[in-house]
């Protein structure tokens, strides 16, 4: 009776001291975990600290940017605004300066030659009286485009701008009564190549370019007609449409 008692005994006593084991465990356990988890939450709310103040220090830096950045836009408008005025006003300057100005193109270049006589001809061929008070300087110009193989231009500073525009009026009477201008009405020989020879306007280096590129657009999109009048360029599709004054390159991209 007494060795039963004993190992029923030990049995209960084992058991109860397995579910004191499996308690404290628990306990243990739960406590470690909580413990964990708590190291865990403060990591990770500092984390989250931290990536907000990252983050709020960023969106402040990136408004001060943008501010900058508009800051800088604005001044750039102003920039280009101000550059634009002052191209045109040199522009308007440059125009004043060759107002009396006028250009002969296509004469033959020979040695010893005299411009001043070939003025006086292209004069009498176009029925202008020729009077050598009007004229301030005669010479021969270097080239727009060193690869150019036309005869360098013959430029006439006269005394006003009417004289040029009389001039280049009788210019333009004589092609419309005839086929145009040439060296051989000039006295070069048959032999000579016989070039086309042109009157216009002295143009500054701007207009020039944008004229270039104004006849070259021009023929792309079969506009017959593309002149200029007192230092501005004009286009015609025909003789029916209107007539468009080219500004500049953006008035070429809405050509149709």
């Amino acid at each position: 009776m007494s060795a039963e008692f004993s190992v029923e005994s030990l049995t209960s006593l084992i058991e109860t001291k397995l579910i004191d084991l499996k308690d404290k465990l628990v306990v243990i356990i739960k406590e470690a975990l909580l413990s964990q988890f708590e190291a865990l939450k403060q990591e990770f709310t500092a984390t989250t600290d931290f990536i907000m103040a990252q983050q709020k220090s960023l969106e402040q830096e990136i408004s001060n940017k943008s501010k900058i950045i508009k800051t800088l836009q604005e001044e750039n408008i102003k920039i280009k605004s101000d550059l634009s005025g002052m191209r045109n006003r040199i522009m308007t300057t440059e125009k004043l300066s060759r107002s009396c100005n006028l250009e002969i193109h296509g004469i033959p270049e020979k040695k010893n030659e005299n411009v001043m006589t070939i003025y006086k001809t292209l004069c009498d061929l176009v029925s202008h009286t020729y009077s050598e008070y009007d004229v301030k300087a005669c010479r021969r110009v270097a080239k727009f485009s060193k690869t150019s193989s036309h005869p360098r231009t013959i430029l006439v500073t006269l005394s006003s701008p009417r004289a040029r525009d009389e001039i280049i009026s009788s210019v333009l009477r004589l092609n419309k009564s005839k086929d145009y201008l040439t060296s051989e009405d000039f006295g070069f020989n048959k032999e000579t190549q016989k070039n086309r020879v042109y009157v216009s306007e002295n143009l500054c280096p701007e207009i020039k370019e944008l004229l270039f590129e104004t006849k070259k657009v021009a023929k792309e999109r079969n506009y017959q007609f593309t002149w200029v009048k007192f230092g501005q360029i004009y286009v015609r599709k025909n003789v029916e449409s209107q007539v468009i004054l080219i500004k500049n390159q953006e008035c070429l991209v809405k050509l149709i």
